[in-house]
């Protein structure tokens, strides 16, 4: 049994326990400042002989994190368990969220800021901002704030990112700071597996991710199912089970990557593992797509789990080199028959655990994991049952859901983003199943999106605002 770390719970007091933690922590730290070099490092182990380094000098970088929920907690009991970084705030609008996950991963309260709210962070010394709140508008005032300090920004954040990630990463990148999407999430694991790839010479034709996307009424059924069954439903899970969340994950990961839909809501075609060289691509026998560069998504439901991976992301990557595309499927590699592309995939994602990386690779490097190239894509509303005018939109998983199109699509076309719909105003009538267009509602005043997304007004067109 380990004495510190995962420890179970019954058999001391949570008091003690935490005590118990504090005290290893404190005991790690004197020990790595008093002999340097961590016995077991290996020589390429560079990042973590830098963490050392900072505890040694006790000059550690000092991280503030927006959200206590699931994602918040998983990654804050990371950041207590690593020499060089402390934890100086955590924000919530819940006191008792703040309250619980400082309790749990063993941190003293005295020494980190409790916050209500991300404005009270202005003005302290932090060197790194994450958000985990999954709001959008949460999400610019975030990046307001680390653009103020200034201070590195980590978007665990997609709905905010696939809505106003490009904008938020020039005004980051500006003041001399590192903007990025975060490992643990897939748009940045999407990004990674596709850079490791093109590292080694493939070039990398399409890009994705394994979800499970229900028919509308099997959605809702089985939200009205897990209400019975005492769940709490977030808006997380609502957009989840509509298919948003699918469509803002691969909008983040196609702005890195400079891809797009080759349509409008994406194929998500079910199938095996096996067929994914086969069919992610362009050319060749069983091709699915009109051109390279393309995010989608496999449809797990209905597939045998055997041959699926719910949570898992994947790249198709092009070579010519017959020879290396031989030894690939000799060592069992996911080759397409006419030994032209490849699939390179993550069966898993582990939240809050691996975002120390994009952590560590921004504070010591001052690179991203993953960030936005520009936008060419755009998550769009789209109502979910027939909307009348006058009505004020909850937003994504409520009466409208989210479908990814190319941006120059959707900017052709002058529809709204789902991330600036919430609190919006209807003008008009509109049917069940129709994207949103921007001049059908009247965005709600003071909403920091609106002004990020000035690219939205056209010349005799405006955005319009609701003046209550």
């Amino acid at each position: 049994m380990r004495l510190f770390g995962p420890f179970p719970a019954k058999l001391i007091p949570r008091r003690l326990y935490r005590q118990s933690r504090q005290w290893y922590h404190g005991w790690m730290c004197q020990l790595h400042r008093d002999f340097g070099l961590k016995s077991g490092l290996t020589k390429s182990n560079e990042t973590s002989q830098k963490l050392y380094d900072r505890e040694r000098n006790a000059n550690p970088f000092r991280i503030a994190v927006v959200g206590a929920g699931t994602y918040g907690r998983t990654l804050i009991s990371q950041v207590v368990r690593l020499p060089g970084l402390r934890l100086v705030a955590l924000c919530d609008t819940d006191p008792g969220l703040v309250t619980s996950c400082l309790q749990e991963a063993g941190v003293d309260s005295r020494d980190c800021l409790h916050a209500g709210d991300v404005s009270e962070l202005a003005g302290k010394v932090i060197d790194l901002i994450v958000d985990c709140t999954g709001s959008p508008e949460a999400g610019a005032r975030i990046a307001e704030v680390a653009e103020s300090l200034p201070a590195h920004l980590v978007m665990v954040n997609a709905e905010a990112d696939a809505c106003v990630g490009p904008e938020l990463s020039s005004r980051i990148e500006a003041v001399g700071k590192v903007y990025t999407l975060a490992d643990g999430d897939q748009p940045s694991l999407i990004v990674g597996l596709a850079d490791w790839a093109e590292s080694i010479g493939f070039t990398v034709v399409s890009a994705g991710k394994w979800t499970d996307a229900w028919e509308p009424h099997t959605a809702e059924d089985l939200q009205t199912q897990w209400i019975r069954e005492g769940k709490t439903v977030s808006d997380s899970d609502r957009m989840f089970l509509d298919g948003t969340k699918a469509g803002i994950e691969l909008a983040s990961a196609a702005n890195c990557l400079g891809f797009a839909p080759d349509g409008a809501g994406m194929h998500g075609p079910a199938l095996g593992i096996a067929e994914i060289p086969r069919r992610f691509r362009a050319t060749g026998d069983g091709a699915m797509f009109r051109g390279n560069g393309v995010v989608d998504y496999v449809n797990c439901v209905g597939v045998s789990r055997e041959s699926v991976h719910p949570g898992g992301v994947f790249v198709v990557a092009e070579s010519d080199n017959r020879t290396g595309m031989e030894a690939m499927a000799r060592k069992g590699s996911l080759v397409s028959d006419d030994l032209r592309h490849v699939l390179f995939y993550r069966p898993y994602h582990l939240l809050g655990v691996e975002t120390i990386q994009s952590v560590t690779r921004a504070l010591l490097y001052g690179v991203p994991t993953a960030a936005p190239r520009g936008r060419y894509t755009e998550v769009v509303a789209v109502a979910k049952q027939g909307l009348k005018a006058g009505q004020i939109l909850k937003g994504a998983g409520y009466e409208l859901r989210g479908v990814l199109y190319a941006a120059d699509e959707a900017r052709t076309a002058s529809l709204l983003p789902v991330g600036l719909a919430a609190g919006a105003r209807l003008c008009r009538d509109v049917p069940a199943g129709t994207p949103l267009a921007l001049d059908a509602v009247e965005l709600k005043a003071g909403n920091p999106l609106r002004v990020l997304r000035a690219d939205l007004s056209q010349p005799g067109r405006p955005v319009r605002v609701d003046s209550r």
